[in-house]
């Protein structure tokens, strides 16, 4: 059946009601830039740390004094800080001394290369650090940080291979000033820090001019073998012999090691003695001639007590012996009582001599002092016709002891 448009039913349609008027904000009251007399201002928030530099990383540093008097010793620290965040291997630290400066020193104490300080650690852990403390006399004005510093590592551990290998440090401390004359003791201080024997071990050292041993030079000694940990001191006695900064250099060798290399500086003061004889190659047989001798003190102290003594060969007869000198054994020998020497003084003397039989001989001059290691020197004569021309001279004439 049709519906009847007219009697459709009605349906009822609803509509949104409108969205209710905004609500106004308020804005929040501003902050004021000054505050009142007595009102805190807000905490400020810390800085977020730095991160860490990743890795091994180590940082040096010096302290010390800005300047130091020549006169007086510099004493400054050195500073290593891993600042990474792994540990470093193998650490080495090189200071490298200032023209003129020694090493008087240190906590703890350095292993010498040439000008160079060298301390290693095995290890330095993530925010660990290392001081040494350095003592130096130098000759003029200097800062700590004319003093050279590196610093150098590895970012692993050695391999087991290295660390089965010996390892020497080697250390010498002597007096920092004597006199000429005086005994010296040269202390030399081995170590093997390495995991390994140390086999064969020999020292050597090699005496400076200014330093004479009974032995010779140079000096060495057969330590045998020095096992990882090991340490050994050798003690070597010596004589002053020549005033002067004098360098002594010691060395130790291994097998499978590298060589170790120390030096000690000594101030040597005090009077050096020297002799001079003058005089002809060739005197002809039945002549005279004058002989001279002088006597020098080159070193920085008096000579006292000074005598010199001049020796005759066979074949020269004495006539006259000059300033006040004293003959003995017959005419063989002449003596002069030369009293005080100062430093850089030289006296001379003199003596007339006639040529007896024919030959050759040296005439030997002798000069000694109180407490000062003697000097002699030797003049080769020969006697005989003048136009013949002299001998060559022998091993050790004119030579100073």
């Amino acid at each position: 059946m049709n519906a009847d448009p007219g009697n459709l039913p009605v349906i009822a349609t609803t509509r949104p009601a409108p969205a209710p008027p905004p609500v106004p904000t308020i804005p929040a009251p501003v902050q004021p830039t000054a505050f009142w007399p007595g009102l805190k201002p807000p905490p400020v928030p810390p800085p977020e740390p730095k991160p860490a530099v990743r890795g091994a990383a180590l940082a040096l540093s010096k302290v010390g004094p800005d300047t130091v008097s020549p006169s007086k010793p510099l004493t400054y620290e050195i500073v290593v800080h891993n600042v990474g965040t792994a540990p470093a291997h193998a650490v080495r630290l090189e200071d490298r001394l200032p023209s003129g400066a020694r090493y008087l020193g240190g906590e703890p104490k350095a292993a010498t290369d040439g000008d160079r300080l060298v301390w290693e650690w095995d290890t330095l852990e993530a925010g660990a650090e290392r001081r040494v403390q350095v003592e130096i006399q130098v000759d003029g004005a200097v800062v700590p940080a004319a003093c050279g510093a590196t610093v150098a590592f590895s970012t692993s551990p050695r391999p087991a291979a290295y660390e089965g290998r010996p390892r020497l440090l080697l250390t010498v401390a002597a007096p920092e000033g004597v006199r000429v004359g005086d005994k010296v003791v040269l202390r030399m201080k081995l170590a093997n820090t390495g995991t390994a024997p140390a086999v064969g071990v020999v020292l050597h050292d090699q005496l400076p001019a200014g330093l004479r041993h009974e032995q010779g030079n140079p000096i060495e000694a057969d330590l045998g073998n020095l096992g990882p940990g090991e340490s050994r001191v050798v003690s070597l006695e010596v004589t002053a012999v020549q005033p002067g900064r004098l360098v002594n250099q010691v060395t130790a060798i291994a097998d499978g090691a590298a060589p170790a290399l120390a030096q000690t500086a000594i101030v040597v003061t005090g009077p050096a003695l020297a002799v001079r004889p003058q005089g002809p190659a060739v005197i002809p047989p039945g002549e005279e001639a004058e002989l001279a001798f002088e006597a020098v003190n080159s070193g920085t102290g008096p000579a006292t007590g000074a005598h010199l003594t001049v020796y005759l060969p066979e074949g020269l007869q004495l006539i006259r012996a000059g300033e006040e000198g004293t003959v003995q054994a017959e005419g063989r020998n002449v003596e002069w009582a030369l009293g005080t020497l100062d430093a850089g003084q030289s006296r001379r003397v003199s003596a007339k001599v006639r040529a007896q039989t024919a030959g050759e001989g040296a005439v030997r001059a002798q000069l000694r002092a109180d407490g000062v290691p003697e000097a002699a020197a030797d003049r080769l004569i020969r006697i005989g016709p003048a136009g013949e021309p002299p001998a060559p001279s022998p091993p050790g004439a004119e030579r100073k002891d």
